[in-house]
């Protein structure tokens, strides 16, 4: 998936304490960079946690897995490298009908 302009992804739907592999790719990264991988709505990140730091591997890669509470509704993962800003969007329960203009 490719994010917008602004760095955000389209929206994913997945099921209630769904465990999901997240591998994001950051081109212009170096072994090692840092990486803060922060939830905006609850879940967690490798188990419990609300926040981590991350480093990119030899290809500039950051992977980790992100896990949805139980409860129906928005879940935004926030990932900051610098000034480089991505968000996820996830959303638990059923599709939401896009609405009539």
């Amino acid at each position: 998936m490719t994010p917008n302009e602004i760095g955000h992804f389209p929206r994913v739907y997945i099921k209630p304490s769904q465990e999901v592999p997240v591998e994001l790719s950051f081109p212009e990264g170096r072994k090692d960079d840092p990486v803060a991988v922060q939830l905006e709505d609850g879940g967690g990140l490798d188990g419990r946690l609300p926040a981590k730091a991350y480093k990119l591997d030899e290809l500039g890669k950051v992977a980790f897995k992100f896990r949805a509470n139980a409860d129906e509704g928005v879940y935004r993962v926030v990932v900051r490298k610098d000034s480089d800003i991505r968000v996820l969007d996830f959303w638990v329960g059923t599709e939401q009908p896009v609405a009539k203009r």
